[in-house]
């Protein structure tokens, strides 16, 4: 995917998602979410309510299970692998309303015209490709959520960035609930 047309989208540019794109972590890895309605991201941006940028740190955290760090692993990787489709509908899919919300809530409202060129695949070449490096400190929230530290190295970033995940649990599947790190400034 071309950084001139990640820039050039509004969508995409307010929330400088660009980096999280066109990552690959597994080519064999197919991504299995279906891209975000426009219909149902709209309705997401119109219920989202404006973030306060407060953050608190949990006092009750235990050690994951070994599943729950398997759910946290296996979000990441769909997460990296729907980042190679160059569908960023895909990815935005990934989120959690309250996430997604917090993101987008000051963009307003996606048009057709923006849906339509965000829908259209432009895969990662492989040689701009993100890898997965890792996952560690995995721990459980009081609230249900799984947090846990990832390193991902950028193909145009030299340096490994590491950034702290959350996933929540939504009608019955694990969803990113918040980032967390390096990237901050370019991430909601």
């Amino acid at each position: 995917m071309s950084t001139t047309r990640r820039i050039a989208t509004p969508l995409l540019a307010a929330a400088a998602l660009a980096p999280w794109l066109a990552l690959s972590g597994r080519s064999d890895h197919a991504c299995p979410i279906a891209p975000i309605p426009l219909d149902r991201l709209n309705a997401v941006i119109a219920a989202a309510t404006p973030s306060t940028d407060e953050a608190s740190v949990p006092v009750a955290l235990r050690t994951a299970t070994v599943g729950e760090i398997a759910s946290l692993r296996m979000v990441v990787e769909e997460f990296v692998a729907c980042g190679d489709t160059g569908e960023p509908l895909r990815v935005l899919a990934l989120y959690t309303d309250r996430y997604l919300g917090a993101v987008y809530h000051r963009q307003g409202q996606v048009t057709a015209n923006q849906y339509a060129m965000l829908a259209r695949p432009e895969p990662a070449d492989a040689d701009e490709r993100t890898r997965f490096l890792s996952l560690s400190k995995v721990r459980a929230l009081p609230d249900g959520r799984i947090t846990g530290e990832v390193v991902i190295r950028y193909a145009v970033i030299p340096t490994p960035k590491r950034l702290l995940v959350t996933i929540a649990r939504v009608d019955g599947a694990w969803r990113i609930d918040d980032v967390l790190g390096e990237l901050t400034f370019a991430l909601p």
